[in-house]
């Protein structure tokens, strides 16, 4: 429940608005005692205020809860374009 709605924001926010459409990566990494775990698109980018939508509100809930401050979300601007959407989780 922490994947789908980065993938579902990936899809509507970044990949369907632009004309000729666009790729989603997902990427998971174990590093030490963390999982990192990337989503990204090379769809229009963060625009305004879109960062803070309800699909991410939930998932940093739910990380919130799961992981207290050692689960962190962090959405960046990709330099190519598109949006890199990055989780850490404790193991």
């Amino acid at each position: 429940m922490l994947l789908q709605p980065l993938v579902e924001n990936a899809v509507r926010h970044g990949i369907e608005p632009k004309i000729g459409g666009g790729v989603i990566n997902i990427r998971a990494e174990s590093i030490g005692a963390a999982l990192y775990i990337e989503v990204s698109d090379s769809g229009v980018g963060l625009i305004g205020k879109e960062a803070g939508g309800t699909g991410l509100a939930n998932v940093r809930e739910r990380l919130a809860t799961l992981f207290g401050k050692e689960g962190k979300l962090v959405l960046e601007n990709r330099a190519g374009g598109g949006v890199r959407a990055k989780m850490e989780l404790p193991l």
